[in-house]
């Protein structure tokens, strides 16, 4: 198990690390990166809590919901949405 654990967060942690020094807007995009999760998550279970009945995969995970994952979807994209107005990040054409 502590080898499975390495093999998942290593790369997760040095694509933290890419990201955050990827020029001025690094920083900007791994806060978005992480803040997009957050939402989607937050979006996931308050929708899915409230009008969540058909069961996405009740063997693995019994409290998801497809609601749920539409409602952190739709969450996600909305946020995203907003942020790319918000944040300064250089736009390359």
């Amino acid at each position: 198990r502590l080898l499975i654990c390495f093999v998942a967060l290593i790369p997760m942690w040095a694509a933290l690390l890419f990201m955050h020094s990827s020029g001025d807007d690094g920083p900007y995009f791994m806060l978005f990166l992480l803040v997009l999760i957050w939402v989607a998550d937050s979006g996931a279970y308050f929708v899915g809590r409230r009008w969540g009945q058909l069961k996405l995969a009740d063997k693995i995970s019994p409290g998801k919901t497809w609601e749920g994952a539409i409602g952190g979807l739709l969450s996600s994209i909305f946020i995203a949405a907003v942020t790319s107005k918000l944040l300064p990040l250089n736009q390359q054409a």
